[in-house]
């Protein structure tokens, strides 16, 4: 069996389709005259407590005033709404007592002339190195809303299909087009369909030899550019560098499929596509 497969499914065969449901969340934020929050904002709620729903602290996306919390797993969408809501929630409220407020757009500040990106992890710094900053800068404008839906591996080809078939991709995704113009403008020789991937798949055994037709580009901490076959990378954190639309993840014990072509819009918007796609999901 081959590395991907083998991490993807090994030990994550008891995982139940539509048995737990998770989200992580992009907010751009400005101040009051309308200009992006500085670094200094997040100060505000460093070293807070964080609410039970977080299952990692706040962090920087990339851009300066692009904040994303993440959504613990819950056993029922219902549930996933009500830690979403109760999430941003708390968030809009530490960042308006630094004098920060949501923008619920995806790209508000696409136009914006000075520069947005927020490199604070060493491990970003590499992708500084990988890409360059003119494309990551692209980046860094962008903010979205991905959903996690549990699946069994038996299932998950079936699911991937379903949402290609589905279109979500085609509903409201504006950012598409500055995603390929940050493939296209990389400094590394990414293949085109690193960004959104194949439209379906025969089975799990082809999804994965798609996986290994892209290079490993970050291994060890250093920019690397070599086949997935030839070296033993950390499995996640290449999955995480291979931005398909509906991409395959494992948590655990817990294989999942992350649904990324969702444009952050209102609170409530987003939470009506969520719920619209699991529903054409049959979950």
């Amino acid at each position: 069996m081959d590395m991907m497969r083998s991490y993807l499914t090994e030990g994550t065969e008891e995982t139940v389709t539509g048995g737990s449901f998770g989200a992580e969340v992009e907010t751009q934020f400005a101040r009051e005259d309308g200009r992006p929050i500085g670094k200094d904002a997040l100060r505000g709620i460093v070293g807070e407590d964080l609410p039970k729903v977080f299952f990692r602290p706040v962090t920087y996306d990339l851009g300066r005033q692009n904040i994303e919390i993440r959504i613990d797993p819950q056993p029922r969408m219902s549930l996933l709404v009500e830690a979403i809501r109760e999430g941003l929630g708390w968030l809009y409220e530490k960042m308006r007592n630094v004098g920060a407020y949501p923008i619920f757009a995806p790209m508000p500040f696409l136009n914006f002339s000075g520069q947005l990106l927020l490199l604070d992890d060493p491990r970003d710094q590499i992708w500084l190195e990988i890409d360059g900053a003119s494309a990551l800068e692209k980046l860094a404008r962008t903010s979205s809303f991905q959903l996690h839906v549990s699946i069994n591996p038996g299932d998950a080809i079936e699911i991937v299909n379903s949402l290609w078939g589905v279109g979500v991709h085609e509903w409201d995704f504006p950012n598409d087009a500055l995603w390929k113009q940050y493939i296209q403008d990389s400094e590394f020789p990414y293949n085109t369909d690193r960004y959104g991937g194949p439209e379906g798949f025969c089975d799990l055994a082809e999804y994965c030899s798609r996986l290994h037709e892209h290079n490993v580009v970050m291994h060890i901490g250093q920019v690397c550019n070599r086949p997935v076959r030839e070296i033993c990378p950390d499995p996640d954190l290449f999955l995480r560098s291979v931005w398909w639309h509906y991409r395959l993840r494992r948590f655990g014990a817990t294989m999942t499929v992350e649904i990324r072509p969702i444009a952050r819009r209102s609170d409530e918007a987003n939470i009506q596509t969520c719920l619209e796609i699991v529903a054409q999901l049959g979950l």
